[in-house]
């Protein structure tokens, strides 16, 4: 699929449902979207801050060849949480 400005409110209304909880850790799988735009990237960026940082609640799996060459362009890879798919 894609993360982009028509479906970033789906995901962060079901992202900001489950940080309410006491889950341990909040893993998010993006290894299956075809594209992601500036809108997506925001929205990952600013879960991972409300989660606490590379170090705390969040995994991110980024997998995709989309995903991982917009991690590499902006330059954020060291940011995130990442993990292998």
């Amino acid at each position: 699929g894609e993360l982009d400005i028509a479906t970033v409110q789906l995901l962060e209304g079901a992202l900001l449902a489950v940080e309410q909880t006491d889950v341990e850790m909040i893993v998010l799988d993006l290894s299956g979207l075809a594209f992601i735009d500036s809108n997506g990237l925001r929205l990952v960026l600013d879960l991972n801050d409300r989660c606490g940082g590379a170090a705390d609640r969040l995994r991110v799996i980024a997998g995709s060849p989309a995903v991982e060459r917009l991690l590499d362009i902006v330059g954020v890879r060291e940011r995130l949480p990442l993990i292998a798919p």
